[in-house]
């Protein structure tokens, strides 16, 4: 897929961006994810989700499994944000 078409999937809310500054890797959106437009949906690649020291991604799993997705986890902030810090120095 080209930059420009993934550029405008992005614009009209059917993929989303790696909450890494500066990664240009994006994932598309489930139907039931561009469903709720309200909600601002955040991702986190696989190549930085690696750098979240497990602990982190097993908390938030955990969390996920017995409260369901749609409920957050308190833990996303602090995976997102050892993501960008481990990640940005890579």
């Amino acid at each position: 897929m080209k930059r420009a078409e993934k550029q405008r999937q992005i614009e009209a809310g059917e993929r989303v961006r790696c909450m890494v500054p500066f990664c240009q890797r994006t994932s598309k959106l489930s139907d039931d994810e561009r469903a709720r437009p309200e909600i601002e949906w955040q991702w986190v690649c696989g190549k930085h989700w690696r750098n979240v020291r497990p602990i982190y991604r097993r908390a938030h799993s955990q969390h996920r499994k017995k409260y369901g997705a749609a409920n957050g986890s308190p833990f996303w902030r602090k995976c997102v944000e050892q993501a960008i810090a481990r990640g940005c120095a890579t």
